[in-house]
């Protein structure tokens, strides 16, 4: 119980802190933004938390001109990595699960030469309700449909209709058995 309550006091220190840092880029309640990692947002990015937001230790967002958008009660567990360069939706009720990558963005390549400072932008767009497994990899250009379940350990490269449970490369509709 006081472990839970030095959580909670330390998450607002540090959701008082970043607002301090922040204060044009970030939008949040700190009576329902539960965050303990690294927020790092530059060049006019912007994190907008419409309600319950929670998440593990070791969590790290860095927004570099992105837009990341985080719906009601969604969580991180530890270690969620997300990088946005041009925008990042998660919809309601949605559970990261521990060590995901979310990446908006991906080094051009070049006559097979990866150029340093050049990227290729994408949206990624994570619907109400999903569950991303742990150690999961969801990478630019990606819409996640309500309701889907990312097995732990995909990559994720394409989109995923609603209702669907992703593993690596295979999809089983959840109401249809075939």
């Amino acid at each position: 119980m006081l472990i839970k309550i030095l959580a909670r006091l330390y998450s607002i220190i540090l959701g008082i802190f970043y607002r301090f840092i922040y204060p044009v880029s970030l939008k949040f309640n700190h009576f329902k933004f539960f965050f303990i990692g690294v927020l790092v947002i530059a060049n006019k990015g912007k994190l907008i938390c419409e309600g319950r937001f929670g998440s593990r230790s070791g969590c790290f967002i860095n927004i570099y001109g992105g837009n990341v958008l985080i719906k009601d009660g969604v969580t991180f567990n530890r270690g969620v990595n997300l990088n946005s360069q041009l925008k990042v939706e998660i919809g309601k009720d949605t559970f990261i699960g521990p060590s995901v990558l979310i990446y908006d963005h991906d080094h051009e390549i070049i006559d097979g030469i990866v150029q340093k400072h050049d990227y290729i932008r994408a949206p990624v767009i994570i619907g109400d309700n999903v569950w991303v497994g742990a150690n999961s990899i969801i990478l630019k250009g990606v819409t996640i449909g309500s309701r889907s379940i990312i097995a732990a350990g995909s990559i994720v490269t394409k989109d995923v209709p609603s209702n669907t449970v992703f593993i690596q490369k295979r999809e089983a509709n959840l109401f249809n058995n075939k």
